[in-house]
């Protein structure tokens, strides 16, 4: 899962992932910041699109800091997410303008 997370949301343009880049040494959830959109935004955008994400400073601001940034849009993926809920982030993502 965070394999195919991170293939989707490495293809749109102006998003960057936070964290570590390979699917290895990562779990499926996906901290995130698209160029010119805050992560209020990027979460409004995404629930219109049926698609709930956290958005904020994650209560992790030192970390987020480290990154150059002080606040991100965040997603997560459990057991029971499946590809086509990785394909519906990646979609609705790679919309937000």
């Amino acid at each position: 899962m965070a394999r195919h997370g991170l293939a989707r949301l490495r293809a749109i343009p102006g998003l960057r992932i936070i964290g570590r880049q390979r699917a290895e040494h990562r779990v499926p959830v996906f901290t995130f910041v698209i160029e010119g959109q805050s992560p209020a935004t990027i979460a409004r955008a995404l629930d219109q699109r049926g698609v709930a994400i956290r958005a904020g400073d994650m209560a992790a601001l030192p970390l987020l800091k480290r990154f150059g940034v002080t606040e991100a849009a965040r997603a997560s993926a459990y057991v029971y997410s499946t590809r086509e809920d990785i394909d519906r982030l990646g979609d609705a993502s790679s919309q937000v303008r």
